[in-house]
């Protein structure tokens, strides 16, 4: 007998718990239903062999491995106020909601035979957090079953977490822009460095923060004070740390950030005395950026916004537009020509 099977007759020989094994009993049909609607399950070919009840186990092991293929990590985490704290990563939200709930209910009884409520203060906790790859698969399926799940396990605190879309695309946007950095420490070529520059200028970058001791969170005009993280070179120039997302700063130092859009960080460095910003350090790529950098980099985004606003007034649609039909400037007509950014140069190097 498996060990899955072991721990649904061990909720189903507790009493105590009828209402709750009811609960578990339709997490386990929904499931075995998703798992013959998939077309993904033949019945044994002893299967005239075996009792009911016997098919009706094997059918949800069947159901149970199939919903595994949808957990993509599972871990313990640090106990939370005394209590135990679980988190699972899942995905197929929308196609196979009760299989998943039958493989985190196997987990959720395991945990419970182990001890892990009497070990918990209130309620130990069971995160949830829906991983879809496609941003656009609901997760409304899912959050029914979490609510059969909560009925069978009323002792426990299920907590569904779902990704948030904007979080995911800077998230996309800071993985490009390394890929793009590691792109130009391998190739420096024009077309990589143009890359780099539509990258920098799109992607918000993260400038550990904290506010100064003894000062009032917000001045009488609503402004916030804070003090931003910073490092000197061998010759004595300040340079401002930004990190591109929260991950790669808390691989240096886990404090407060605050997240800045190109405009707003360039015109921090702008007006301030530091050199530039190094970006990724003792980390990542130790992009260095600096101030001529950035003004170069502020001029073409200055020319972009303005050829945006033109177009726009112009009733201009991007969507529609020919590349092929244009005619290439001339070398005295191109202007301004932005300067490369640093790659892999600590700021150490500087002259």
């Amino acid at each position: 007998m498996s060990s899955f099977q072991d721990l649904y007759e061990l909720a189903a020989s507790d009493k105590s718990r009828g209402m709750q094994f009811h609960a578990i009993q339709e997490i386990r049909r929904g499931a075995v239903r998703e798992l013959q609607n998939a077309g993904v399950y033949t019945e044994p070919e002893d299967s005239d062999s075996m009792t009911d009840e016997e098919l009706a186990a094997r059918r949800a092991e069947a159901a149970y491995a199939y919903g595994l293929q949808s957990i993509l990590e599972s871990s313990k985490l640090p106990n939370q106020e005394g209590n135990e704290s679980y988190a699972v990563a899942v995905r197929d939200t929308s196609t196979k909601p009760y299989c998943i709930a039958l493989c985190i209910q196997t987990k959720l009884e395991e945990l419970r035979a182990q001890g892990a409520e009497r070990n918990s203060k209130t309620r130990p906790v069971y995160y949830v957090i829906c991983a879809n790859p496609e941003l656009t698969e609901t997760v409304d399926p899912l959050k029914q079953t979490m609510d059969i799940l909560r009925m069978a396990y009323p002792n426990w605190n299920i907590l569904l977490s779902e990704r948030d879309p904007k979080e995911e695309a800077q998230r996309a946007l800071a993985e490009n822009l390394r890929q793009i950095i590691e792109k130009n420490q391998k190739d420096q070529s024009d077309e990589n460095s143009q890359q780099l520059a539509a990258a920098l200028l799109a992607t918000p970058l993260y400038f550990p923060a904290e506010r100064p001791e003894k000062q009032p969170e917000n001045t009488k005009e609503g402004e916030v004070h804070l003090q931003f993280g910073k490092a000197r070179s061998e010759s004595g120039k300040a340079y401002f740390l930004a990190f591109t997302d929260r991950a790669q700063m808390f691989k240096w130092k886990q404090m407060g950030c605050v997240e800045l859009g190109f405009k707003e960080y360039s015109d921090l460095v702008l007006h301030s005395q530091d050199a530039g910003i190094v970006v990724d350090p003792y980390v990542g790529a130790n992009l260095c950026l600096t101030r001529e950098m950035l003004q170069s980099l502020q001029s073409q985004y200055e020319m972009m916004n303005s050829l945006l606003n033109s177009m726009a007034e112009a009733g201009f649609d991007p969507m529609n537009f020919d590349p092929s039909k244009m005619t290439p400037p001339n070398e005295q007509e191109q202007g301004y020509q932005p300067q490369k950014p640093k790659v892999n140069e600590w700021w150490k190097k500087d002259k």
